[in-house]
């Protein structure tokens, strides 16, 4: 499974701390979206809706950020964030946690992340 590795402090509405908490970190990509960068709609983890309808009504409406970017799943990266900087991972608990519920994504800018490729196989021989 490919991943990426945080190199630059990420955009957001998490304090800077928090969003500092991210750099060096490596996370895996999301399988279903794939191993390159994507054009995504998002919104802000604070700000941003939470409902179908009115997630919808913002999509249509320009409500959302277009972003370039490399996607994963919230939950997971919340944990791996956690054995890095469990401050930062508790912000995610304390002020998003309707972020951490199953299904929902972070997408990374692609300018914050490099590429982890995914190692070699390792061919069994007898």
């Amino acid at each position: 499974m490919a991943s990426i590795r945080i190199i630059k402090v990420p955009p957001g509405e998490a304090p800077a701390r928090v969003r500092r908490g991210w750099v060096g970190l490596t996370l895996p990509l999301d399988t279903q979206f794939g191993a390159m960068p994507r054009q995504a709609r998002t919104f802000g983890v604070l700000t941003g809706p939470r409902r179908g309808l009115a997630r919808l009504l913002a999509l249509r409406f320009g409500g959302a950020q277009r972003v370039e970017g490399y996607v994963t799943d919230a939950r997971r990266s919340v944990d791996l964030l956690g054995a890095q900087d469990p401050d930062a991972a508790i912000w995610w608990h304390e002020h998003a946690p309707h972020m951490l519920a199953e299904g929902k994504c972070f997408v990374f800018p692609a300018d914050v992340c490099e590429l982890v490729p995914d190692p070699p196989r390792q061919e069994n021989r007898p």
